[in-house]
């Protein structure tokens, strides 16, 4: 039961990667996308139906089953020299943020100024760093977890906090789906352990949040960025009352 959930969830990624949706399915399928989304939840899928979308993704059943076989070879954090190979290039590192959120290459040549060329070159680089891999007619397999994460302190959180933490938290949050909760207390270590605790959570909910949204159209999600923060700390205009 395991190969038969691991293959029907490689085939719901190689769906989001070329930009198709259940509606898209229960065309092909002649069902309905109620129907289309019940096959997936259950992973009950003939073997026909798999033929018929396999067909439709330009790919064969085996090339289904190896795709099912590399994806188990992924990473959770790329290298220094990898996200410095990123960071050197803000284009590149453009397109692998984009791909890391499953957009596929059509949608990002619609939205940037990147020609079919420079795409073409960049994911190749993509590839060879190892973040992807690239395969006929532009299609690219994610190969990461699920749990990837950039480096702590590594050159993409130096580039964040350096160039792009001040621009985050120059605004007035006052957007109805925005919002900046600043709190201050006295804790005691146990408890900051476990409000620690509960904000890893939190980001786990956030990508289980990002994942389900997956399957609707590109044009209902909107980059959203999430910025958690907790420390021992004194604002500095503070601390310089502070007896010697």
């Amino acid at each position: 039961m395991s190969q038969t959930r691991a293959l029907i969830d490689t085939l719901k990624s190689m769906l989001r990667s070329q930009g198709h949706t259940y509606a898209d399915c229960a065309r092909w399928l002649d069902l309905s996308e109620a129907s289309v989304k019940r096959l997936f939840s259950k992973y009950q899928f003939s073997l026909d139906r798999l033929e018929i979308l396999c067909t439709h993704l330009g790919m064969d059943f085996i090339e289904l089953a190896r795709q099912m076989d590399s994806r188990q070879h992924r990473v959770s954090q790329l290298s220094e020299d990898q996200e410095q190979a990123l960071v050197k290039e803000p284009r590149q590192l453009l397109v692998a943020v984009c791909l890391l959120n499953h957009w596929p290459p059509e949608t990002i040549l619609e939205s940037y100024q990147l020609s079919p060329n420079e795409l073409q070159v960049t994911l190749g680089k993509l590839d060879g760093i190892g973040l992807i891999e690239l395969m006929p007619g532009n299609r690219v397999r994610l190969k990461v977890k699920r749990d990837f994460r950039w480096r702590s302190g590594g050159p993409i959180e130096r580039l964040f906090r350096e160039h792009m933490q001040s621009e985050f938290l120059r605004d007035d949050f006052d957007q109805p789906s925005e919002c900046r909760l600043v709190v201050s207390g006295m804790l005691s270590p146990a408890a900051r352990a476990e409000l620690n605790k509960r904000l890893r959570q939190l980001v786990e909910h956030f990508n289980d949040v990002h994942l389900k949204g997956l399957d609707l159209p590109q044009q209902e999600r909107e980059g959203t960025t999430l910025l958690l923060a907790m420390r021992s700390w004194e604002p500095s205009f503070f601390a310089r009352f502070r007896r010697d």
